[in-house]
């Protein structure tokens, strides 16, 4: 039982949370210009698009590191 509350009352503090998250969100929405929200989801959009630059830059290392091992 202890169990099934335990988990219950996480689950409504991270909906609260996701909600308070979408609140914030909104609130800086609306202050922002129309400019303004054109730059960010130009920004958002361009980083979901592009590559993981660090993973690789990561896989990048490790071949050389493997090429040049000995």
């Amino acid at each position: 039982m202890e169990k099934k509350i335990d988990k219950e009352y996480m689950g409504n503090l991270k909906e609260k949370r996701r909600i308070s998250q979408i609140a914030d969100i909104d609130r800086m929405l609306a202050e922002m210009s129309h400019g303004q929200v054109e730059n960010v989801h130009k920004y958002v959009t361009d980083e979901y698009i592009e590559p993981n630059h660090e993973a690789e830059a990561l896989e990048a290392i490790m071949q050389i590191s493997r090429k040049y091992k000995d």
